[in-house]
């Protein structure tokens, strides 16, 4: 960028057009004396006394306090939900089919595994085999945990077996067992069970190898040893049911905060033995984690970001009261691009929570140029304010023009990620701006704080030179 910098005084020195720099101008006079662009006139001569009005001001004033209200409300309304289906291009065969598959079966089961460990079946056998029920508690397909009650428990089926074996002399598994090897355990509501762990492992090693049922839960157990005396690991497979409803135009959508709750459920139930026993599924340290943590995290990194806003702000412009005006001019831009987010159907996700936190350091800077500038002149507020439009407000169009071209094809994306992306860098230029150009140049004629002390001094010294220059103009 400098060395375009150096490039270009080259050219100004040489008189060169400044697009078809082979094309010479007029003869250089010697003396180069900018003229102010129609842009910076209107600012000067039109905006700015209009911005410094009472009638006008108080406006602003007024509709930008209601406006942020309206804007607080509806972003008080944002909530956690699953976007994750968002991130498949529209159009494409994946996302149609999971659209598919939420319209006309209401999404689909979610496969969990609880993972029992420290087997020790002599110590908690009441335990584990009333594991199972604690998950099928009445109500748990509809509420949390969420879960499909007709799942398959090896340890019931096992005792299940052993009871119809005893009972028949023989089940239709060929599962045969000698009565005399168990008892009938009260606790286990009058079940017969192994009078030994040995008898019990036994038994079950017998079951796994040679009946089907048996086998089919094969998988799910992990003996210490060869030996199989002893389990180290056993594993129950379930499923929640499907966590969502159904919206106007009959498409299934994942309920966040349910899922939050299921999920906790499931942990507060697996934690509730007197043993390890961890639920685990694929979904859980995928997406749905971050809907337990993402509203809170975009809370705590926006309040971060602001507060490093008015630490870095005060430390640079000097004056408590001017960073005060930039910061809570950066507060409503935010609180204005939360209740935009709401009022276009967006949700809090990821996506959504990173893009609010850079939108921060974006439209701090509409406000900051403008409150510094102010600072650096002198005279009555309504003057400053006018000095200060026709210093930088022009830059600072100039910067909110530039930064919406660079995002601006965006919005013509299929992807969720571009589209987002676009939405909140648009609303953060867009309020950015006018906050900056608008609201913060009427507040600054109403209470705007006192000008530097070297102010005055740095100004006398611009209108000296000013003065030589229109001498040298008019030589």
């Amino acid at each position: 960028y400098t060395a375009v910098l150096v490039l270009n005084e080259r050219r100004m020195a040489a008189n060169r057009v400044d697009i078809l720099c082979c094309i010479h101008g007029k003869p250089d006079p010697g003396i180069h004396i900018s003229k102010p662009s129609w842009l910076q006139r209107f600012m000067r001569k039109k905006y700015a006394p209009l911005v410094v009005s009472k009638w006008f001001r108080s406006m602003i004033i007024l509709l930008a306090l209601v406006f942020v209200a309206v804007c607080g409300f509806k972003a008080s309304e944002l909530e956690v939900q699953a976007t994750g289906k968002n991130f498949i291009p529209n159009g494409s065969y994946l996302r149609t089919y999971f659209d598919l598959l939420g319209k006309y079966f209401g999404g689909s089961p979610t496969d969990v595994q609880v993972i029992i460990e420290e087997f020790d079946i002599e110590r908690y056998k009441v335990e584990l085999v009333g594991l199972g029920e604690k998950y099928r508690c009445d109500g748990c397909e509809a509420n949390p945990p969420r879960i499909i009650p007709s799942f398959s428990y090896w340890l019931e089926d096992f005792i299940s077996d052993v009871q119809s074996s005893i009972n028949e002399g023989g089940n239709a598994t060929g599962f045969v067992v000698d009565p005399s090897d168990f008892v009938v355990d009260e606790a286990l509501d009058g079940h017969f069970f192994p009078a030994s762990t040995a008898l019990f492992y036994s038994y079950l090693t017998t079951w796994v190898d040679e009946t089907t049922t048996g086998a089919s839960y094969a998988s799910d157990l992990v003996f210490k040893d060869a030996s199989r005396t002893a389990l180290a690991r056993a594993r129950i497979r379930m499923q929640h049911t499907p966590i969502g409803s159904f919206d106007d135009e009959g498409e299934f959508n994942a309920d966040a905060a349910a899922i939050v709750k299921a999920v906790d459920k499931m942990y507060e139930i697996s934690d509730s033995f007197p043993f390890g026993v961890y639920p685990y599924s694929f979904k859980y340290t995928d997406d749905w984690a971050a809907f337990d943590v993402i509203g809170s995290e975009l809370v705590r990194n926006t309040v971060s970001a602001l507060g490093t806003v008015l630490l870095v702000v005060t430390v640079l412009v000097g004056h408590l009261g001017a960073s005060l005006l930039v910061f809570f001019s950066t507060v409503f831009t935010v609180v204005e691009i939360l209740g935009m987010n709401a009022i276009i159907g967006l949700s809090v996700d990821t996506v959504v929570t990173v893009l609010v936190v850079l939108s921060v350091g974006l439209a701090v800077d509409y406000s900051a140029h403008n409150v510094y500038s102010f600072m650096l002149h002198t005279g009555t507020r309504e003057e400053r304010v006018i000095k200060m439009l026709a210093d930088v407000g022009v830059p600072v169009v100039n910067g909110a023009v530039s930064t919406f071209l660079a995002v601006m094809l965006q919005s013509l994306s299929s992807s969720y990620v571009f589209v987002v992306v676009f939405y909140e860098f648009f609303f953060a230029i867009l309020f950015g701006a006018l906050n900056g150009l608008v609201l913060v140049p009427a507040v600054l004629s109403v209470i705007g704080p006192a000008p530097y002390s070297t102010a005055r001094q740095d100004e006398d010294e611009d209108d000296l030179k000013q003065n030589n220059n229109n001498g040298m103009a008019e030589a």
